[in-house]
């Protein structure tokens, strides 16, 4: 569809509770939200500008206890590099996401 080509503002498809169910003990919760964010990462093509607070959430959820969580937060990341617009918000978001640092 013609929409998939257009750069994808998405900060404002994550709500509060969707970033909050991966903070949740129950690692079926935290695996249901990670699902949903990457169902909204498989639609994009071009991600944009402001990220909102998914860096912060992924980053969390790196050190979980689930193995099979952390698997799917690395495909996660990868999607979201995948999509990145441009070599520079590439590099930002990964060395954010690895070191918790600005470039």
């Amino acid at each position: 569809m013609f929409y998939n080509n257009l750069p994808f503002k998405f900060s404002d498809r994550f709500s509060e509770d969707l970033i909050e169910s991966l903070k949740d003990k129950n690692w079926k919760v935290r695996g249901e939200g990670l699902q949903k964010i990457i169902a909204i990462l498989n639609e994009a093509k071009f991600i944009t500008g402001n990220l909102g607070p998914l860096p912060e959430a992924i980053k969390g959820r790196l050190g979980d206890a689930n193995k099979n969580l952390v698997r799917n937060i690395l495909s996660a990341i990868v999607k979201l590099l995948k999509c990145s617009a441009s070599l520079i918000f590439c590099l930002f978001v990964s060395s954010y996401l690895l070191t918790g640092s600005d470039v």
